[in-house]
C-alpha cells in the first residue's frame, strides 16, 4: 500500500470515470491493493463494471486536500474486481499473474442449500474465474454452490461461491467446472498464495530436494 499523492489508498473512495454506451459513466468503489503502477478494484456485488481488458478510464481519488485525476488502462476483469494498470507505464507493469495450474488441497464443494461436507484431499485445476474438479456425485449446471479451500485438513479454508456452468462424466466420477461469483479480493490472494506455493513444491520435487514448509 503506497500513500503517495499519485496513488490512492487501499480502502479509501474513489471514482472510475469511464464511457458506456458513448456515455460519460462513474463508477464509485475503493480502492484494494495498489502497487507502483497497478490498482486492483473490488467490485460491489451485482454491479458489474461494464468494461472489457484494454479499456482505458480514469481513476479519481483525493490526496492530501486534492482532487488527483489517473488515466488506466484495464488489465483484467475477475468475478468479483477489476485489476488496472498505469497507461503508458506498460515496460514497469506489475502484471497480476493467476494462470491456471494443478494444485493438491483439502477441499469441499457443496450446493448453498446443504449442509457443508469435511473437507478432503483433492487434486483442483484452479484459476482466477474458478475451478474444475471430480466429484463422486454430479451437480446440475446452474446449481449455485460454495466452495472451501486449505493447504491442510486442519487449515483456515479460503471459501467462495461459484456457480456449476460444466457436467461431464468421467472414469472416476463427474467433472465439474465452477465459476466464481462470490470471490473477495483476500480469497483471490489467498489463492495466488497457494498456488503459487504447489509450484514451488512441483518444483522441489522435480529437483529432488526437500519440500518447502
Amino acid at each position: 500500500m503506497s500513500n503517495s499523492p499519485h496513488r490512492p489508498v487501499e480502502g479509501e473512495p474513489i471514482t472510475l470515470l469511464l464511457e458506456s454506451h458513448g456515455s460519460p459513466t462513474a463508477y464509485r468503489a475503493k480502492a484494494g491493493r495498489v502497487g507502483d503502477h497497478t490498482l486492483l478494484v473490488p467490485l460491489s456485488a451485482g454491479l458489474p463494471l461494464p468494461v472489457a481488458p484494454g479499456d482505458l478510464l480514469t481513476v479519481v481519488f483525493q490526496s492530501r486536500g486534492r482532487l488527483m485525476f489517473s488515466a488506466m488502462v484495464v488489465e483484467e476483469v475477475l468475478p468479483s474486481s477489476c485489476f488496472l494498470a498505469a497507461a503508458g507505464a506498460t515496460a514497469q507493469r506489475e502484471r497480476r499473474s493467476f494462470a491456471r495450474a494443478q494444485v493438491r488441497v483439502w477441499a469441499a464443494l457443496w450446493p448453498v442449500d446443504a449442509p457443508q461436507p469435511p473437507l478432503r484431499p483433492a487434486l483442483l485445476d484452479v484459476s482466477a474465474a474458478g475451478v474444475c474438479a471430480v466429484m463422486a456425485a454430479p451437480l446440475t449446471p446452474g446449481v449455485e454452490v460454495t466452495l472451501a479451500l486449505a493447504e491442510g485438513a486442519e487449515g483456515d479454508p479460503a471459501v467462495a461461491g461459484g456457480r456449476v456452468v460444466r457436467c461431464v462424466q468421467v472414469l472416476d466420477g463427474f467433472e465439474l467446472g465452477v465459476v466464481f461469483h462470490e470471490l473477495s479480493s483476500e480469497v483471490e490472494d489467498r489463492l495466488q498464495r497457494l498456488v503459487a506455493h504447489q509450484r514451488e513444491q512441483a518444483l522441489m520435487d522435480r529437483l529432488g530436494r526437500r519440500r518447502l514448509l
